[in-house]
Protein backbone atom coordinates (compact mmCIF):
# COMPACT_ATOMS: atom_id res chain seq x y z
CA UNK A 1 0.00 0.00 0.00
CA UNK A 2 1.45 3.34 -1.09
CA UNK A 3 0.21 6.93 -1.06
CA UNK A 4 0.62 9.76 -3.53
CA UNK A 5 1.80 13.23 -2.37
CA UNK A 6 -1.79 14.19 -1.43
CA UNK A 7 -2.25 11.06 0.68
CA UNK A 8 -4.46 9.12 -1.72
CA UNK A 9 -3.70 5.45 -1.18
CA UNK A 10 -3.04 3.00 -3.98
CA UNK A 11 -1.74 -0.55 -4.22
CA UNK A 12 1.29 -1.64 -6.20
CA UNK A 13 1.96 -5.27 -7.07
CA UNK A 14 5.04 -7.02 -8.45
CA UNK A 15 4.86 -8.28 -12.03
CA UNK A 16 3.46 -11.77 -12.43
CA UNK A 17 3.74 -12.14 -16.19
CA UNK A 18 5.36 -10.53 -19.25
CA UNK A 19 2.92 -7.60 -19.52
CA UNK A 20 4.43 -4.13 -19.24
CA UNK A 21 4.02 -2.33 -15.93
CA UNK A 22 0.97 -0.11 -15.60
CA UNK A 23 -2.54 0.19 -14.27
CA UNK A 24 -4.48 -3.06 -14.38
CA UNK A 25 -7.38 -2.47 -12.00
CA UNK A 26 -9.73 0.30 -10.93
CA UNK A 27 -11.25 -0.13 -7.45
CA UNK A 28 -14.47 1.71 -6.62
CA UNK A 29 -15.46 1.97 -2.96
CA UNK A 30 -19.25 1.80 -2.69
CA UNK A 31 -22.20 0.61 -0.63
CA UNK A 32 -23.70 -1.86 -3.16
CA UNK A 33 -20.82 -3.66 -4.87
CA UNK A 34 -22.93 -6.26 -6.70
CA UNK A 35 -25.49 -3.73 -7.91
CA UNK A 36 -22.87 -1.28 -9.21
CA UNK A 37 -20.88 -4.05 -10.90
CA UNK A 38 -24.03 -5.15 -12.74
CA UNK A 39 -24.81 -1.53 -13.67
CA UNK A 40 -21.33 -0.82 -15.06
CA UNK A 41 -21.23 -4.17 -16.89
CA UNK A 42 -24.51 -3.17 -18.52
CA UNK A 43 -23.09 0.21 -19.52
CA UNK A 44 -19.59 -0.88 -20.60
CA UNK A 45 -20.08 -4.54 -21.44
CA UNK A 46 -18.13 -7.36 -19.90
CA UNK A 47 -19.21 -9.84 -17.27
CA UNK A 48 -19.65 -9.64 -13.51
CA UNK A 49 -17.72 -11.87 -11.15
CA UNK A 50 -18.90 -11.84 -7.53
CA UNK A 51 -16.47 -12.68 -4.73
CA UNK A 52 -18.15 -12.52 -1.33
CA UNK A 53 -19.27 -8.94 -0.70
CA UNK A 54 -17.12 -7.59 -3.56
CA UNK A 55 -17.75 -7.81 -7.30
CA UNK A 56 -15.79 -7.03 -10.46
CA UNK A 57 -16.39 -6.37 -14.14
CA UNK A 58 -14.08 -8.29 -16.46
CA UNK A 59 -13.66 -8.37 -20.22
CA UNK A 60 -15.39 -5.12 -21.10
CA UNK A 61 -14.49 -4.02 -24.63
CA UNK A 62 -12.02 -1.14 -24.78
CA UNK A 63 -11.27 -1.33 -21.03
CA UNK A 64 -7.96 0.38 -20.22
CA UNK A 65 -7.55 -2.09 -17.32
CA UNK A 66 -8.23 -5.77 -16.65
CA UNK A 67 -10.74 -5.33 -13.83
CA UNK A 68 -13.16 -2.76 -12.47
CA UNK A 69 -13.59 -3.87 -8.86
CA UNK A 70 -16.39 -2.76 -6.54
CA UNK A 71 -15.51 -2.96 -2.88
CA UNK A 72 -18.21 -2.33 -0.24
CA UNK A 73 -17.49 0.22 2.48
CA UNK A 74 -20.10 0.88 5.19
CA UNK A 75 -21.20 4.52 5.30
CA UNK A 76 -19.51 5.46 2.01
CA UNK A 77 -22.38 7.87 1.27
CA UNK A 78 -20.86 10.31 3.77
CA UNK A 79 -17.77 10.79 1.64
CA UNK A 80 -17.51 12.74 -1.56
CA UNK A 81 -15.95 10.81 -4.44
CA UNK A 82 -12.27 11.74 -4.85
CA UNK A 83 -11.86 9.89 -8.11
CA UNK A 84 -13.69 10.68 -11.30
CA UNK A 85 -13.15 8.73 -14.48
CA UNK A 86 -13.84 10.06 -17.95
CA UNK A 87 -15.52 8.16 -20.77
CA UNK A 88 -15.75 9.04 -24.42
CA UNK A 89 -19.24 8.44 -25.78
CA UNK A 90 -19.69 6.61 -29.07
CA UNK A 91 -22.52 8.95 -30.02
CA UNK A 92 -24.00 12.29 -28.94
CA UNK A 93 -27.07 10.85 -27.17
CA UNK A 94 -26.92 10.17 -23.43
CA UNK A 95 -30.47 8.80 -23.32
CA UNK A 96 -29.34 5.19 -22.76
CA UNK A 97 -27.08 6.14 -19.84
CA UNK A 98 -29.80 8.24 -18.22
CA UNK A 99 -32.41 5.53 -18.80
CA UNK A 100 -30.07 2.99 -17.19
CA UNK A 101 -29.98 5.10 -14.01
CA UNK A 102 -27.20 7.65 -14.45
CA UNK A 103 -27.98 11.09 -13.02
CA UNK A 104 -26.92 14.29 -14.79
CA UNK A 105 -24.97 16.58 -12.45
CA UNK A 106 -23.68 19.18 -14.94
CA UNK A 107 -24.10 19.90 -18.64
CA UNK A 108 -21.21 20.82 -20.93
CA UNK A 109 -19.96 24.40 -20.80
CA UNK A 110 -17.32 26.47 -22.58
CA UNK A 111 -14.85 25.63 -19.79
CA UNK A 112 -15.80 21.96 -19.39
CA UNK A 113 -17.03 20.46 -22.68
CA UNK A 114 -18.30 17.23 -21.11
CA UNK A 115 -21.30 15.99 -19.16
CA UNK A 116 -20.80 15.19 -15.49
CA UNK A 117 -22.97 12.24 -14.48
CA UNK A 118 -23.25 10.00 -11.43
CA UNK A 119 -23.83 6.26 -11.35
CA UNK A 120 -26.55 4.79 -9.08
CA UNK A 121 -24.01 4.74 -6.21
CA UNK A 122 -23.31 8.47 -6.52
CA UNK A 123 -19.85 8.05 -8.10
CA UNK A 124 -19.27 10.90 -10.51
CA UNK A 125 -17.93 10.30 -14.00
CA UNK A 126 -17.58 12.52 -17.04
CA UNK A 127 -18.72 11.77 -20.56
CA UNK A 128 -17.10 13.53 -23.47
CA UNK A 129 -19.39 13.40 -26.47
CA UNK A 130 -17.76 12.01 -29.60
CA UNK A 131 -16.73 14.89 -31.87
CA UNK A 132 -18.24 15.23 -35.30
CA UNK A 133 -21.25 12.98 -34.72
Amino acid sequence: MLADPEGTEFCAFPAVDDRPAGMFELVVKCSDAHGLARWWAGVLGGRVVEEGESAAVLGAPEFPWDYMVFDPVPGIERYRSRTRWHLEARDRDLTALLAAGAVARAEPSADEPWWTLADPGGNEFCVLLAPGL
